[in-house]
């Protein structure tokens, strides 16, 4: 499970959501399909402590290649067959306060909603992401040490609280990565 989303993280997306559940994610700078129908829910988990904490990156460069495995801030983008060399974390995050897969017009997807401090400093490292240039425009999200969740490009600040890392998921995997998130 861990290898397949390591090689799917070219083709995810991380999207802000409204924080009403009935709403679908909306966010104009990501490719996004049509979301009119309201999504199906799969697995829940009310939230609290992560098993493992989310820390929130700043791609510093691409590298072609594998990492290498001395250095700590690489983590490697299996399906770009590139390493991605990344900031410190600008910030972690240790508390959710809900998780849930949901099904959006056949798309499964992982919606996290954050913590309204964790949601602003969100919003805050987006807008310094969106000033770069491509490539070093993304931000990546990694799981405990060094699992890529995903890495998408940002183009303007994201809002909202609720993020949702969407791609071409089974639900029983993204319920696997939520079981392994809350422990």
């Amino acid at each position: 499970m861990r290898g397949l989303l390591v090689l799917l993280t070219a083709l995810l997306a991380l999207t802000a959501c409204s924080d009403d559940e009935a709403d679908v994610p909306e966010i104009p700078q990501l490719p996004i399909p049509d979301m009119g129908k309201a999504p199906s829910t799969g697995d829940q988990w009310g939230g609290g402590p992560l098993a493992e904490p989310l820390s929130f990156h700043e791609v510093r460069e691409v590298q072609h290649g594998a990492c290498d495995p001395a250095d700590k801030l690489a983590v490697e983008d299996k399906e770009g067959g590139s390493c991605l060399v990344l900031k410190p974390a600008a910030f972690v995050v240790d508390t959710v306060d809900r998780a849930r897969t949901v099904q959006v017009n056949g798309q499964w997807q992982l919606q996290l909603r954050l913590t309204a401090d964790d949601a602003a400093e969100f919003r805050q490292l987006t807008a310094r992401a969106a000033q770069e240039q491509d490539l070093r425009n993304r931000v990546a999200v990694v799981f405990g040490e060094r699992e890529l969740l995903v890495a998408p490009a940002v183009q303007q600040p994201v809002t909202g609280r609720t993020l949702a890392i969407a791609g071409p998921f089974q639900r029983a995997d993204l319920d696997e990565l939520l079981e392994r998130m809350g422990g």
